[in-house]
Parts: C-alpha cells; structure tokens; sequence
C-alpha cells in the first residue's frame, strides 16, 4: 500500500472517529437535559410574574377611625301637634363634624359569594338659645330659652354579595344589603334649679333595618393595590315605617405586608325616615353622614383568584387605519363642570301651599357655578359597557323681598331680607349594549339610573343670640331616577372621538314623580397612547316631586346646563 493511500485512509478513519464521538456527545448531552427537564420545569418562573388575585382573601378584618361630617333634621309630632322640623346643626348648635370607630369583616364563602359588615357609632350634644318658638312633641320652647340637645346614631351594615363577572383583575356583582340603624334625639330646656339638667325633656328614637338593593366592584390597579366600591340604595314604605337610605362607600387599601395593609375611603350614608306610632304621633330623622375612614386591614385564609389567561396578541392595522384602540377595557375622566343653573322649588305643607320661587331670580342664588366632573368606564365585554359620572354643587344668596312669600310653614314679608341656600349632587349610572360595532364606529341602548339629591333652604337674615338666620325652614328631595339611553362613538380620526348619549324617563313611583332628560356630547383626542384631553356638553332636565306621610309636598325643577373640560385615561 503506497504511502498516499495509507495516509489517506487515516483521515477518514480519524473523521469518522470525531463525527462518533461528537454524536455521543450530543446525545449524551439530549439525556442529561431530559433527566434535568423536571427539576427546570419545576424551578423556572411562570411567564406570568404579576401575582394579582392573592387578595381578596377568605377572611379579611378592618379596623380605623371614620371622621364624619353630619347635616341632621329631626321632627317629633304628637297626634295633636305638629313638631317643628329642625336642622339640629344650625338651629340647635351640635358641631357638625364628629370621628367614630370604624370597623369592616368580610368572609368569602364561595368563590362569588361574600358576606361583610360594618360599624360605627357616635354622640353629639350642644347647648344654645334659640331665637324662635319650636315644638318638639307637645312642648313648645319659646324664644329666648336655652335648649339642650343631643343626638346618636349606631349603624350596622351588612351585605350579602353575588359577583356576577370575576376576571383576573377585577369582579363586579349585585346583591342586598341591610343598613340597621338606632338613632336618637332629645331636647331639653336647660335648668339651673335643685339638681336638675333639664326640664321639660323629650325625646324620640328609631331602630330600623332598612334593606337595600347594591352594586358592588373591586378592581386590582396593580398588584396588592386596590380599589373597591359599593353603591346601595332603596325606598322603604313597611308597616310603620316610610323613608329612603341610600349607602355608598369608595376605598383603596394597599397590602404592602403579605396578610396586612391599610386602607383610606369615603363613605356616605344619606337616611330619610319616618315612624307613625298608632295613635298619629311620628318620628322624623333626617341624616346625610360623609367623610373619610382611615383604617388597617389584615386579610387570612387562601384566595380564589382567576386564573390567568395570556391575551390574544394584538394584530396592529396597517400604518393609518389603527382605529378602534379606544376605549379600552377601562378608562377614567377627571376635569371640572361649568354649568348655568335655572331652578324653582316649591315647598307646601297640609294647611297651606307655598309660592313657586325662582331660586335664581327670586332669591339671588347665582345663576352659574362649577363642580369637579368624575367618570368611569368598564367595558364587562365585546359589547357591553358600564359607566359612572358624578358632579356637585352648592349655591347661597341673600335678597331683600319685595312680595309676601309662602315657604313651607313660613309667611316672609315684604321688606325682610333672607338667606337662602341650596346644593345638588348628581350619580348618573348607565349599562350599555352596543349592537352594531364596527371599525370605526359602534351604536347601542341600554339603561341608565340617575340619582339627583337636591336641598333648599331659606331664613330671615338677623344676628339674635349668634344666629346667622332664624325662622328657617328647609326641604331635601332625593330620588334614583331609571332611564333608558342611547350611545353612539365614533372614531373621526385615528385617537379622536365623538361619544353621544340620549337618556329620558318619566315616572310615579310610590311617593314620588319625576321626568327626568340627560344628553351628553364629548369629544376627546388622544395625544398618546394611554392619555388624551376631552370636552363636551352637559345637560340635566329635572322636574320632581315628593309627598310626605304627614300632607307636605315638595316639588323641584332643575335645569343644569354647561360645558365639561377634562382629561382621560384608557388602559
């Protein structure tokens, strides 16, 4: 064998000899990967690290300090004589800002079913001269004498809630809630003789389970952050008790600690009620509660998140036709309301009718004022949608009259100068169904709940005993009013929008009537990709009116106009 051919068969015996063993190589290194895949598999992170849904828990416990504060009016009556209504802060001095305990449980017993409570409680009394005659049951205090007062109300809250929709972030459900209050008032004249604190003492009391229907949310904004929201409201008419509760609360509560966190939110308990004994005497308790609760909060037990579902990926439109991006799943406005205001209010009682007053004109309430504007919105699904907007306002005047006017019990004479007053809040709700949705543009109906809570109250201007104004006589109205709406959006261009809503209901129910339009026109536009500015129009025709058990009546009629500026979010 020559020499080139043996050195030739060396090299390819050599190359086979690396191939082998590189092939060995590769499978030993297959087999040794195939023994570690468990211990990997085991030990790798999720592609999910955002650990939402830890809490809610089974178990969570509350417990802070609620800083109210407090519009209370009382009305004790015989069968014979009718009391006075007094608004207990500014006729009767109790300070209108008080602080309580504020306690919270809630056990979730089923992956969408919880029950909660809540508590707190608080006292308040004062002592004042007053300036005109007042009848509390069958005593009558003239003016001039020095009245002791005092006032207490103990609340319980539960609910039982149904969470409809659970996502991995957020649930929103339906359910009843029991508001249990105790309160109480007393008056007195104040004496100074043996050992005695008051004579001519009376008091009244009610302790009434008032049941409510609720809407209930909680949404996780990032991981162990959280908001939470609940809105209850009903008109009570049973055996001897008539009246309306409404009970809102909105909160935050952040769970820096794997079992504990605080919390910091709003609540709002507005109660109107009324108990007929049977021989004709009642009980009148009038309370608006609202302030801050500051509180911590410890959360046991396992959780029941959603699990997590990768999202579909996003298939971007060509360059120029990227319409539909908005809205979102949810998206926030926040921004002011500059609304004109025209008003009149008309306040009769059994045995004689009040005058129809323009509150603007007649009593020199200014015509145009502002508010904070909040919105909200939730898209639940492809086609369905829940939103929330909410504003505010208060007005004062002060006119020399030039007519006799007539104002619930009270004759104001020409030539007398009065202080009025008057404030509107505004919940507007609305469910919505888009029916048609495409590209560019979608269109739907659906049902819409406003609830407007209006006030008036009206006094001679004097400055007798400390007194800003005396022989005052004031009327609240609150009523949720249901509509049905019509929306519309459409994208003009690429981030810029028209939004359209058409909502109008007429109705009697129970001791109430209402004709009630809300239209809204928006555009807003998108500078990036989460964050825009919008501004629109607002406009809320209200006329209302409400019967009370013992033959007054109160009507309003409300036409809130103006333009909306603000800023919005989508995410």
């Amino acid at each position: 064998m020559s020499v080139a051919v043996r050195k030739y068969l060396t090299q390819v015996i050599l190359g086979a000899a690396i191939v082998v063993a590189g092939s060995n190589a590769s499978l030993a290194q297959q087999t040794d990967s195939a023994h570690a895949a468990p211990k990997d598999t085991v030990s790798a992170k999720p592609v999910h690290t955002k650990q939402y849904g830890t809490i809610p828990a089974r178990f969570e416990f509350g417990v802070g300090g609620y800083l109210p504060h407090v519009s209370t009016s009382a009305q004790l009556s015989s069968a014979h004589l009718p009391g006075t209504d007094i608004n207990l802060e500014q006729k009767l001095g109790l300070t209108p800002n008080t602080q309580s305990i504020d306690l919270y449980a809630q056990w979730r017993f089923a992956k969408r079913n919880v029950l909660s409570l809540e508590y707190f409680t608080f006292n308040r009394s004062s002592s004042r001269t007053i300036t005109d005659s007042l009848i509390v049951n069958d005593t009558v205090y003239h003016a001039g004498a020095t009245v002791n007062t005092a006032g207490g109300i103990k609340y319980f809250g539960l609910t039982y809630r149904y969470y409809i929709w659970r996502r991995e972030r957020w649930e929103l459900g339906a359910g009843l809630g029991i508001d249990i209050m105790n309160l109480n008032a007393s008056f007195g004249l104040k004496a100074n003789a043996g050992n005695l604190t008051d004579s001519a003492a009376t008091q009244g009391s009610i302790v009434a389970p008032v049941p409510m229907l609720g809407i209930y949310g909680d949404w996780e904004m990032i991981p162990r952050l959280y908001l939470r929201g609940i809105f209850q409201t009903l008109y009570l008419n049973i055996d001897s008790y008539s009246g309306l509760v409404r009970d809102r609360r909105l909160a935050a509560e952040w769970y820096p600690f794997h079992n504990y966190g605080f919390g910091l939110g709003w609540h709002y308990v507005g109660l109107d009620i009324k108990k007929t004994a049977p021989s004709g005497a009642y009980v009148k308790l009038g309370y608006g509660i609202q302030g801050l609760s500051l509180y911590a909060t410890a959360a046991f037990g396992p959780s029941a998140p959603v699990p997590h579902v990768a999202s579909a990926p996003r298939t971007e439109p060509p360059e120029g036709q990227d319409y539909g991006l908005v809205p979102r799943t949810i998206s926030f406005t926040l921004g002011s309301y500059l609304p004109s205001v025209n008003s009149r209010a008309q306040f009769s009682t059994s045995s004689s009718v009040g005058d129809r007053i323009d509150l603007e004109s007649g009593l020199g309430l200014p015509s145009n004022t502002s508010s904070v504007n909040i919105g909200a919105q939730l898209r639940i699904a492809n086609k369905s949608l829940l939103t929330f907007t909410y504003f505010s306002f208060s007005r004062a005047g002060s006119r020399t009259l030039s007519d006799t006017l007539h104002f619930g019990g009270g004759t104001y004479d020409p030539g007398l100068t009065v202080n009025a007053g008057g404030s509107l809040d505004y919940y507007g709700f609305t469910y919505r169904y888009y029916v048609w949705r495409e590209k560019r543009w979608q269109l739907g109906f659906g049902l819409g709940l406003d609830e407007v809570d209006g006030t008036t109250h009206l006094g001679i201007k004097a400055s007798i005993a400390g007194q800003q104004d005396s022989l005052q006589h004031q009327a609240s109205l609150s009523t949720p009013a249901p509509m049905l709406g019509l929306y519309g959006d459409w994208e003009v261009f690429h981030g810029f929008y028209t939004r359209v809503t058409g909502q109008w209901l007429g109705g009697t129910v129970s001791s109430y009537t209402f004709n009630l339009t809300d239209d809204r026109l928006d555009v807003e536009y998108y500078l990036f990709k989460n964050y825009g500015l919008g501004a629109g129009y607002h406009y809320v025709g209200f006329k209302g009116g409400k019967t009370f058990g013992n033959g007054d009546q109160l009507n309003f009629n409300y036409t809130i106009q103006g333009p909306v500026l603000y800023v919005t979010a989508a995410f």
